[in-house]
């Protein structure tokens, strides 16, 4: 038992990025599958790729990715140069599970065989017993871009050739665009999402940042890099990345400014996650974070020799010599 650990009993409730999944993983991709939108929908395509005799590795996957790529522009109705992203999977049956978002089209044929194609991989993926933690995650990684389209479709039109890109959220100009320079720095958050083998998901935001300049028009460009900002009727293209350790961007800001924080952006991000699974019938609990127990006294002589263990994270405190070779046995 470690003195001075006192047992809470009404500590409070604190918000995190996590949420339980209460359903086995193969009900879960079932109800992910099924459409909720009637703008978009989440297409798919299982196919096998087969390694031709002498074939480098490099060149096949390459093959494969030429292969979806042209699947995909067909579905979108794209032409070949436009460039299309994808969730790409490889089975235990080695074949590929490739996923994209795509319009809706409710009376469609491919619409029409939907759910035969739902039963069909799921046979297939109950059958080799696979873990599903990253379909999982990609499709509702997808579920999170439709809601994201959804909300932007209401004040400018998304082209398909953008329906599967990486989105940006809360997007600021920490910097504005100036007369003198025509360039400024544009600040925003990159959603990552992790599904974990225990039915848990993540989400996490990451800062990044930009030198942006004005643009008369999106136009369509063939590199992975290419991004844009439509924001207050303005168009903006990212020249390129900057550091984001100098961010703007704080954790949290007091109310007046709480809209431009990442708590806020959390919070908008955690507010759409569980409405979008309770919209797919998905049972699932946010996990919150309360402690249970404190320690009342502590240790404010770092020089004394302690009873007890004691971990400290050397994040650029200030620490004597003695403590230095104390703590961290220089």
């Amino acid at each position: 038992m470690i003195p001075n650990l006192n047992e809470l009993s009404d500590a409070p409730i604190a918000r995190t990025n996590l949420i339980k999944l209460e359903e086995d993983q193969l009900t879960t991709i079932q109800r992910l599958l099924v459409p909720v939108s009637n703008i978009y929908t989440i297409d798919f395509m299982v196919q096998r790729f087969t390694k031709e005799r002498k074939e480098k590795s490099a060149d096949y996957y390459a093959r494969i990715h030429q292969e979806v790529k042209s699947y995909v522009r067909q579905k979108l109705g794209l032409d070949a140069r436009q460039d299309v992203k994808y969730e790409l999977h490889l089975l235990p049956t080695y074949e590929h599970v490739f996923f994209f978002l795509a319009p809706a089209a409710p009376n469609s044929p491919t619409h029409r065989t939907l759910a035969e194609r739902i039963e069909t991989l799921c046979q297939r993926l109950t059958a080799e017993n696979y873990d599903l933690s990253r379909l999982i995650q990609g499709l509702f990684s997808l579920h999170l871009k439709m809601v994201m389209l959804e909300q932007a479709s209401e004040r400018f039109s998304v082209p398909p050739t953008y329906f599967n890109s990486t989105f940006y959220l809360n997007a600021r100009l920490s910097q504005p665009v100036t007369q003198k320079s025509s360039t400024g720095v544009m600040e925003a958050f990159e959603l990552d999402i992790y599904a974990s083998e225990y039915n848990e998901l993540a989400f996490t935001l990451h800062k990044r940042k930009f030198l942006v300049e004005p643009e008369d028009e999106l136009h369509l460009s063939l590199d992975d890099t290419c991004v844009w900002f439509n924001i207050d009727n303005r168009r903006l293209k990212a020249r390129r990345k900057l550091d984001a350790r100098d961010s703007k961007l704080d954790f949290f800001r007091e109310r007046s400014g709480y809209g431009e924080c990442q708590a806020y952006t959390y919070n908008v991000v955690m507010n759409a996650a569980c409405e979008r699974l309770s919209e797919l019938g998905i049972p699932h609990q946010p996990i919150p974070f309360q402690a249970t127990h404190e320690v009342n006294q502590f240790a404010t002589d770092l020089d004394q020799q302690l009873a007890n263990t004691l971990l400290v994270v050397n994040n650029g405190v200030e620490f004597s010599a003695t403590q230095e070779a104390y703590f961290f046995d220089t």
